[in-house]
């Protein structure tokens, strides 16, 4: 059993690692979008596309290695008000 969960968190590990580069994706299309939008007044419709997608993308695949590594945000709003056994 061990074995299968060190192949899973090999593979998260990968996939997050790889994913990861498809935030210079992102900002290229950020700067890409906001110099046509702002300097020459032309925003573009897939640009917007393609950043929600690549976000989602990189959220999706990207999550479990950010829990692996402990990199998470959590939201202590709630979770201060909570038992010790119900968190």
């Amino acid at each position: 059993m061990s074995q299968i969960i060190n192949i899973i968190d090999r593979i998260s590990r990968i996939t997050g690692k790889t994913v990861s580069y498809i935030i210079l994706i992102v900002v290229g299309i950020v700067c890409y979008e906001v110099f046509l939008r702002y300097l020459f007044h032309r925003p573009t419709v897939w640009a917007s596309e393609a950043i929600v997608i690549c976000c989602a993308f990189l959220y999706v695949l990207g999550a479990a290695w950010t829990l692996q590594e402990n990199r998470h945000v959590k939201i202590d709003i709630l979770w201060d008000k909570l038992s010790p056994r119900n968190k």
